[in-house]
């Protein structure tokens, strides 16, 4: 199995060709390289291709079955990165259809945990932004970085995992 964790996440100048167009292109990438060697891909999508900002669920509550429909490529804020996410996890399982490959795919939300040596991502600076005053506190859904880690090794090697799609997310907003 292949897992695919890479995605453009950070403000960008120009978000169409700094961020869209390169996390669509990474997905159509990466599903004909596993379907040329017959591997399976574990597609990191994100909560953010189950729903747009005011969106509400299909059902009760979010589920599998549900996707942004909302979401601009040109919209405001980080709206562009929802399109980018939702939109390339929909070109991933027609592309995994068409050419006969086989792929699963995993929606966290925001991801947070311990940095490993020193390196920090988007989240890690969002809540030191909290911790130093300098940003607004903000409810999140969250996973745990072990637990989203925990999903992908599953998603790679339990033969029921192939063609599903999963949510990996809390189901309330912490804190």
């Amino acid at each position: 199995a292949v897992i695919h964790t890479a995605s453009v996440f950070r403000k960008c100048a120009d978000m169409e060709t700094e961020l869209v167009r390169p996390n669509l292109l990474l997905a159509e990438q990466m599903v004909c390289a596993c379907a040329a060697y017959g591997a399976r891909l574990v597609f990191s999508s994100s909560m953010a291709a189950v729903r747009g900002a005011g969106q509400t669920p299909l059902r009760e509550s979010y589920s599998a079955a549900d996707w942004n429909t909302v979401s601009r490529r040109d919209g405001p804020g980080f709206e562009p990165y929802q399109f980018s996410k939702a939109e390339s996890e929909r070109r991933a399982w027609e592309l995994t259809r068409r050419l006969g490959g086989e792929m699963v795919s995993l929606c966290p939300s925001m991801i947070f945990g311990p940095p490993r040596g020193g390196c920090r991502g988007f989240s890690v600076d969002m809540v030191q932004a909290w911790l130093d005053g300098e940003s607004p506190v903000q409810s999140r859904l969250a996973v745990d970085v072990r637990d989203c880690a925990q999903a992908h090794v599953n998603a790679a090697t339990l033969p029921s995992a192939a063609g599903q799609r999963y949510i990996t997310s809390c189901e309330a907003r912490v804190p």
